[in-house]
């Protein structure tokens, strides 16, 4: 599933060994965005 390829490859493994609750917090910011910005809204993620 990783949208990486090369030595990138293994990033979001890596990410989610390294940061605990990673996954939840990418699911609670899906959350409060969908509570919060209108549909048609930009979001610049940096």
């Amino acid at each position: 599933m990783s949208m990486f390829v090369g030595p990138q490859a293994g990033y979001i493994e890596g990410a989610r060994r390294n940061v605990p609750g990673l996954d939840s917090l990418h699911r609670m910011t899906g959350l409060l965005l969908a509570e919060h910005v209108p549909v048609n809204a930009c979001v610049l993620v940096v």
